[in-house]
């Protein structure tokens, strides 16, 4: 059988999907293919960017604004990523606040808090450590509960990375990229005790 170039390219990362390391929904907008490097293609937007345009998602609803209303602010590139972490930081930002609370003695700053809250966020619905993993057996979760659509789309590693260069690059927050560090690698480290 003879597989053209862009048959092979999909196939290629099939393995990384089913295994949660490359998010489903970048396949959706571009074909990845290995050939290409990522960081010279300009449709990549870094995740770094995407958790800032979260944070700031997160900070406009905390403030009353509607969520719908803050993504207009957002640049068009970045609008469909910040979308869907956004709606995903939201339906996990109880447990991601109640988190913060217990790693941070002290809240701190409001952008700080949104970035740290999102990073959470999409952390918090991991049931063991490292990579995705589904609900223990047996676990009951009524309405809307984990499930697998609910299971992060980032590996911990990463999302603590990305959320510290998040922090450096933003003057808001450059000064807390350390204490954003620190809570996130306790919170990855023991997460299994949370």
């Amino acid at each position: 059988m003879h597989l053209d170039q862009s048959e092979n390219s999909t196939m290629a990362f099939l393995p990384l999907l089913r295994y949660g390391l490359i998010p489903d929904f970048l396949l959706i907008f571009k074909k990845i293919s290995p050939t290409e490097p990522m960081q010279d293609n300009p449709t990549q937007v870094p995740l770094w960017r995407q958790l800032q345009g979260a944070a700031s998602l997160l900070m406009a609803v905390r403030d009353g604004q509607s969520m719908t209303a803050a993504l207009e602010d957002v640049d068009a590139q970045l609008r469909p990523g910040v979308q869907a972490l956004g709606f995903h930081v939201l339906r996990w930002l109880g447990r991601a606040e109640a988190l913060r609370q217990q790693l941070a003695k002290r809240p701190p700053p409001p952008e700080a808090d949104a970035l740290l809250c999102v990073a959470l966020g999409l952390m918090a619905p991991t049931f063991g450590t490292g990579v995705s993993s589904l609900p223990p057996e047996g676990a009951n979760f009524p309405r809307g509960g984990p499930s697998e659509n609910s299971m992060p789309l980032y590996t911990n590693y990463t999302l603590v990375d990305q959320a510290v260069e998040a922090a450096k690059r933003s003057e808001a927050t450059q000064h807390q990229a350390s204490f954003i560090n620190g809570c996130l690698r306790r919170f990855y480290v023991s997460g299994t005790r949370w």
